[in-house]
């Protein structure tokens, strides 16, 4: 009984964790797609759902179908740049000292990020569906749903893969004096400072897109356009239901996002410090006497512990943050109108 376990563990693992060349090609297919086929399709989906709004009118249509095309926009656009980045970033490093960045593209690969972000999608999806008090059969409001779907499960790719950049800078923190550095400036190390940039970048785009779904999940929600709190009148069981909506929204948006941009920030920082202990390490190997030697390692140890700092950045993080949080607050405020009183 005990093998049949063990071997039902490793078949489920070998399917979720083994690289799989369908994963493998979608990803591809995105970093290579041109623009103006990408353009010319969403134009078109655009319009028809102008179209089939005007022939059967749904609450709020153009603002979610604004909101959705949006988020599906950065999404996309996101994954293109972050795939084409990390690619750029495996050739600044020597190709026989690669294993780390090969048992990411492993999991990139894998069959994992596609099926969490469909169980996800299929969750907030399932949910909003349930909450909703208006007909949902007419051609606008399938529209707005093929819509949610698209644009959450590109997202969802994201979010999975902003999670995935992370758990890499955490591995490269304990073998990254292995990989060819910047001996006397360690933070002006090519690979390590273009690592620290896409995740600067990816961290923001994908904070703006947590305000976009928060900005959704208001207007669904308080605003009351779907007749919700009319539905948990008549039906109080489906309270729980929204406050797992709204809950794992927060958590995942609100909550998550910056836990990882703070590890993120420590574990770059580890990295260089560990690249600067190794590059004075070599040096006091040699001598301690020698005044220019000795010189060199104070040198690099005032060198800067992160690799990357744009003021620009670090306020669009902070903004968005502030942003979903003061959000995340005053729904959880709402769901409790007894904290105000």
């Amino acid at each position: 009984m005990r093998c049949q376990w063990s071997q039902f563990k490793l078949s489920v693992k070998q399917f979720l964790f083994l690289p799989n060349g369908s994963v493998g090609k979608l990803f591809d297919w995105i970093t290579q797609i041109r623009p103006l086929y990408f353009w010319s399709v969403l134009l078109a989906y655009y319009t028809l759902g102008v179209a089939l709004n005007k022939r059967a009118p749904f609450p709020d249509f153009y603002i979610f179908q604004f909101i959705f095309l949006l988020i599906g926009i950065v999404a996309f656009w996101s994954i293109r740049y972050y795939l084409r980045q990390l690619r750029c970033i495996q050739e600044k490093v020597a190709p026989d000292r690669t294993e780390i960045f090969r048992l990411w593209e492993r999991l990139q690969n894998s069959r994992s990020i596609v099926i969490l972000s469909l169980l996800a999608t299929l969750f907030f999806g399932t949910h909003a569906a349930i909450l909703v008090n208006v007909p949902i059969n007419t051609a606008s409001a399938i529209y707005l749903g093929t819509a949610f779907t698209t644009s959450t499960i590109i997202s969802f790719f994201g979010y999975f893969q902003f999670i995935s950049l992370k758990l890499l800078i955490y591995k490269l923190r304990g073998s990254c004096q292995l990989l060819d550095y910047d001996n006397e400036y360690p933070a002006n190390t090519g690979w390590l400072v273009a690592l620290a940039k896409l995740s600067t970048i990816y961290r923001n785009c994908f904070f703006f897109l947590g305000t976009c779904y928060l900005v959704g999940v208001f207007r669904f929600w308080i605003t009351d356009a779907f007749g919700i709190s009319q539905k948990i009148t008549l039906h109080p069981e489906n309270s729980i239901i929204l406050f797992s909506f709204v809950g794992c929204a927060i958590l995942a948006i609100a909550v998550v996002f910056p836990i990882c941009s703070y590890l993120e920030y420590r574990w770059l920082t580890k990295i260089t410090g560990n690249l600067k202990d190794a590059s004075v390490r070599v040096l006091r190997q040699r001598t301690t006497r020698d005044p220019q030697i000795s010189q060199l390692i104070i040198s690099i140890l005032s060198t800067p512990d992160y690799p990357f700092n744009d003021l620009g950045s670090n306020v669009l993080s902070i903004l968005f943050g502030t942003i979903n949080g003061v959000a995340s607050c005053v729904s959880i405020l709402n769901y409790f109108p007894g904290i105000l009183s």
